[in-house]
């Protein structure tokens, strides 16, 4: 017999989980199949940014995950490139909060992951994880699709409306669909090493641009700290001694390492599937595109993956909209997710110089980029390079519309809170200077309140928050939608 769900995910990790909180959160019934017996133990994505947990924030379980996430304060130096011999060539420092939280964070992927999973405990009779279901075939018609997995040595069968293929880079879906993914790997390897150390001061990510032997390394929450060697041979994690790899460490002397947790050897890639949906399928996350780690962007962007997707498979599930707005989930994510590829590239290549000469332009580079201010402001961590905007998909009018909208602080006398808490999850129609039927028509805001949208008209006090976005003086209507992407805006 057939569980019948609205939503089936494939894949336990970060996207999955966050996809699964959304629906449930959004009151839609969800599972989720993870061929693993357990969640995965040790660190994997080790940065995320702003936007992130702002994602996580709307799923209200952001306050949990504060023992496992670290973010610099304002002006912290969280980015520094050094040449071989460890003279610094360029830094990249904390700067803004515009959605409400610093540009970027480094996080215990694994810890990150167990508050993702229980967050599923709020909603009992909507959210189910099965783990150790190991998905072998599904059948889709035109409006579900069955997904079949063994368990125990039994085919168990699951029945969604949909189904989201978050289940990696080597994605059994997607494979199965026929769905190639277009760009490259990288030729040579990188040894990765997870370690405690003993920690005095909290250090930003260093990379140190050695054309014999590049290094990043990043210090993580709760003294972890993680080290990547740039292998000049094919290397197996099997082939490297435990000796070798403390050898690798040693050469590190700034660094006091006490236990070693587990060393692997990974192959970077840089690839995006072909399309990223087959009826009533759709990839997300490394299933649909995988980067290379040089822009910190790959978790980050499967998170951007669930919020985009999962207010549209709720907005249909529930009459609002037609099929085609899912449509709009590839239109709108990909132009950014191969943005993100491309700024990755870019920047491995002034990681990673192929000889001295290379490595001594690439730092003259970086050290004339160091002294402009208009140069370093653009590849700041979400610098104009990484700030989300939406050229096409579903947003309508206004000079404003496809942005990202800000997320000030609100600062009462007791306490402080985030814009977001006045928004609902669904979308959210806000007034500034003026009544909302100054903008619209009254069939529209039936509309509107038809879809379960909810009215803000700002107080004086919460309009100059966005002073720094808008001209304060003017009345203002903008139509956020759940993804707190603006989908029109008004003057006048």
């Amino acid at each position: 017999m057939k569980k019948i769900y609205d939503v089936v995910i494939v894949g336990a990790g970060p996207v999955g989980l966050t996809f699964a909180n959304f629906l449930a959160q959004f009151g839609h019934t969800v599972c989720v199949l993870e061929k693993e017996k357990s969640l995965f133990p040790t660190p994997r994505a080790v940065a995320v940014d702003d936007e992130s947990l702002r994602i996580w924030q709307q799923i209200n379980i952001i306050n949990k995950m504060s023992p496992f996430l670290e973010f610099g304060d304002e002006g912290d130096e969280v980015l520094t490139y050094h040449d071989a011999r460890g003279k610094k060539l360029m830094s990249l420092f904390q700067h803004g909060k515009q959605y409400g939280y610093t540009k970027g964070a480094v996080i215990l992927q694994h810890e990150i992951d167990k508050i993702l999973l229980n967050g599923l405990k709020r909603f009992p009779k909507k959210a189910d994880v099965f783990f150790d279901y190991e998905v072998q075939s599904f059948n889709k018609t035109k409006d579900s699709v069955t997904v079949c997995a063994i368990h125990s040595g039994k085919q168990i069968c699951f029945q969604g409306k949909y189904l989201i293929a978050c289940d990696g880079g080597k994605s059994t879906i997607r494979k199965q669909l026929g769905i190639r993914m277009k760009g490259f790997t990288y030729p040579q390897s990188w040894l990765i090493v997870d370690t405690i150390e003993e920690r005095k001061n909290i250090i930003g990510a260093e990379v140190f641009c050695d054309p014999y032997q590049p290094i990043a390394t990043i210090p993580l929450p709760q003294d972890h700290r993680r080290f990547e060697f740039f292998l000049k041979e094919k290397r197996e994690a099997d082939s490297f001694s435990k000796s070798e790899v403390k050898e690798f460490l040693n050469r590190q002397k700034n660094f006091k390492i006490k236990k070693i947790l587990r060393h692997l050897v990974y192959t970077f890639n840089a690839r995006v599937a072909e399309k990223y949906r087959d009826g009533q399928i759709f990839l997300a996350g490394d299933a649909c595109h995988v980067t290379p780690p040089f822009a910190g962007q790959g978790l980050a962007t499967g998170l951007r993956d669930s919020a985009n997707l999962s207010w549209k498979l709720s907005e249909c599930l529930n009459g609002n909209f037609s099929d085609d707005l899912l449509n709009t989930y590839e239109q709108e994510r990909r132009p950014h997710q191969e943005k993100m590829i491309k700024l990755a590239v870019s920047l491995g290549k002034f990681m990673t110089p192929r000889n001295k000469f290379s490595a001594f332009l690439h730092g003259m580079i970086m050290r004339i980029v160091s002294k402009i201010k208009f140069l370093k402001n653009w590849i700041e961590l979400r610098g104009q390079n990484i700030q989300p905007v939406y050229n096409s998909g579903f947003i309508k009018k206004g000079n404003y519309a496809g942005r990202y909208f800000p997320q000030p602080v609100l600062k009462n006398k007791n306490h402080s809170s985030f814009f977001d808490e006045l928004l609902g999850d669904k979308f959210t129609i806000i007034s500034i200077g003026a009544q909302v039927d100054k903008f619209l028509t009254k069939s529209e805001i039936k509309e509107w309140k038809n879809r379960g949208a909810k009215f803000l008209t700002l107080t004086e006090k919460q309009k100059t928050l966005f002073s720094d976005f808008i001209d304060v003086s003017k009345k203002h209507l903008f139509i956020i939608r759940p993804d707190k992407f603006i989908y029109a805006n008004y003057k006048k």
